[in-house]
């Protein structure tokens, strides 16, 4: 039974016309902002407010550098700007501390277990033997 796999994935619908659903928001939105800058101040107050407001709409819908949208690109800018840049690593010395001391008592515990020939013996005699497949010493 075959199934039929979605493509193109990645590409957005579009909603109006030619235009995606994000491209139609960012659009109505600076159309919006420029009309209400428009009736709120005279014309040429209205055009030096309103010319920015409708090159960013613009760059917002139709602007992808590096193949990502402009908004992207804005958020990481101010994420960027916002979070701090230093990072000071401090080491813990309780850390430290705690992982030598277990190191020391490993080593310890090592060096104290000794095996006697007898136990060789017969450790050797179960690899010969095959012994410990079937059992567990």
């Amino acid at each position: 039974m075959q199934y039929q796999i979605p493509q193109f994935i990645n590409i957005e619908d579009k909603i109006v016309g030619p235009f995606t659903a994000r491209q139609t928001v960012y659009l109505m939105i600076g159309i919006s902002f420029s009309a209400l800058v428009w009736t709120f101040f005279y014309e040429l107050a209205a055009i030096i407010i309103a010319l920015p407001i409708i090159v960013l709409a613009l760059a917002l819908a139709f602007y992808k550098p590096s193949g990502r949208p402009l908004a992207t690109w804005i958020f990481a800018a101010i994420n960027y700007f916002k979070n701090p840049k230093i990072y000071v690593w401090y080491r813990s010395p309780e850390n430290f501390l705690i992982k030598r001391e277990l190191k020391r008592q490993n080593s310890k515990e090592i060096a104290v277990q000794a095996v006697s020939r007898s136990r060789l013996k017969e450790l050797a005699w179960m690899l010969d033997t095959h012994y410990m497949t079937n059992n567990k010493f």
